[in-house]
């Protein structure tokens, strides 16, 4: 779940440098929609409205595709965004990319592998609702504060305090991911989304050695 929120930050911040829009974080998006329709900035208001349309979309098609029985959800979310994200690469890197296609594949990638991954134990977890995942890790570190026992623990170790060091820790992942973007798109350029490819292919290969993960 860290790895998915640090490629959804590091998107965020590739779509921010190359589009002036963000790509996974839709409250924003949705704030700017308002916004620039309110200042008359109607192309502007419509590429963050793109980005709210396309994310949707990938999380209905993956919402769709997820009751298919011919459906492998341990590798297909993260090879197709990974193939996505590739291509607005190749595109972005090679000038022959539109605004709109751009933020068009990168948002609906990132809401396409939004659902991979929906709990850890029995903890609702979202790779990009970073307020949702901060809100919810301080709540918890306050009632590991007051020594409050956790209702629906797994197991000894489920407490208050590790869903707080979980949740804060997806958090920072995010912020993480956008921080480490910024500083490698000076390095490698038009290369820029190479890492998240590499970690989305690589998250297969991980939940094959850990078939508890999606059991």
């Amino acid at each position: 779940m860290m790895c998915l929120a640090a490629i959804a930050g590091f998107c965020d911040s590739y779509g921010l440098l190359h589009f002036k829009t963000y790509v996974s974080f839709m409250s924003g998006n949705t704030i700017q929609t308002g916004f620039l329709l309110g200042q008359g900035n109607l192309q502007a208001a419509l590429i963050a409205f793109a980005a709210i349309l396309f994310f949707s979309s990938g999380i209905l098609l993956s919402a769709i595709l997820g009751s298919c029985a011919w459906y492998r959800p341990r590798w297909m979310p993260f090879v197709l965004a990974a193939f996505m994200l590739a291509v607005c690469n190749i595109l972005t890197n090679y000038g022959i990319v539109d605004k709109y296609v751009g933020v068009a594949l990168l948002s609906f990638a990132i809401g396409y592998f939004n659902n991979a991954l929906s709990h850890v134990g029995s903890q609702a977890v979202n790779p990009d609702f970073i307020t949702g995942n901060l809100n919810n890790g301080i709540q918890h570190l306050a009632f590991a504060l007051k020594n409050k026992p956790l209702n629906n623990a797994q197991g000894p170790w489920d407490t208050h305090k590790h869903r707080a060091v979980l949740l804060i820790g997806i958090w920072a992942s995010f912020l993480a991911g956008a921080f480490i973007c910024s500083v490698l798109a000076v390095r490698l350029g038009g290369y820029t989304l190479l890492p998240p490819v590499a970690a989305l292919l690589l998250c297969p290969l991980y939940l094959y050695k850990h078939p508890d993960i999606l059991a």
